[in-house]
């Protein structure tokens, strides 16, 4: 809705913050990789990989991120923001955590329905969506482009009277 600012960190244990824009609090915390440390493991975990790209999906009150895993895949982890009130902390419930095999540069919120995002990287182009708890995804037929790496994603507005010129667009 527009309230909402989130930052990602790096280290042993990286997170994602979100923020109130208007008052600039941190209203909620969400583990970046959404696994926590094993009592074994402890303060001597092995850190955890930065976060790669994050999104909102406005539709349906939605976020996503991106992290590098452990053992140099990806995991995605997707989350439900709900308040109760305005100025109110978050709560976020986790709604889906799935490990990538392929590589990822962005993710962008998918403007053709709730609950879909895009990812690209690599040598690959992703339509992902959540279904009950589970993320699911559709590769691009990429042809005589499969050899590139794919860094940006961008939606081309709709127009009222061209709802079916959507387009997106790889960088």
């Amino acid at each position: 809705d527009g309230t909402l600012l989130a930052t990602a960190q790096d280290g042993r244990f990286p997170h994602v913050r979100l923020w109130d824009w208007a008052s600039g609090r941190c209203i909620a915390m969400l583990r970046a990789s959404a696994t926590p440390p094993s009592k074994a493991e402890g303060s001597a975990a092995p850190k955890d990989k930065p976060v790669i790209a994050m999104a909102f999906d406005p539709e349906d009150a939605g976020f996503m991120a991106v992290t590098r895993g452990r053992r140099s895949n990806y995991v995605a982890c997707s989350w439900q923001l709900e308040r109760s009130a305005p100025k109110q902390p978050i709560e976020c419930t986790l709604k889906a955590r799935h490990t990538l095999e392929c590589d990822v540069r962005c993710l962008e919120h998918s403007p053709f329905g709730p609950q879909q995002f895009v990812t690209c990287g690599a040598e690959n182009i992703r339509f992902w969506r959540i279904k009950d708890g589970h993320l699911h995804s559709r590769p691009v037929a990429l042809g005589p482009h499969a050899e590139n790496t794919f860094t940006a994603i961008a939606f081309e507005s709709v127009y009222a009277d061209d709802p079916q010129g959507r387009r997106v667009f790889f960088g």
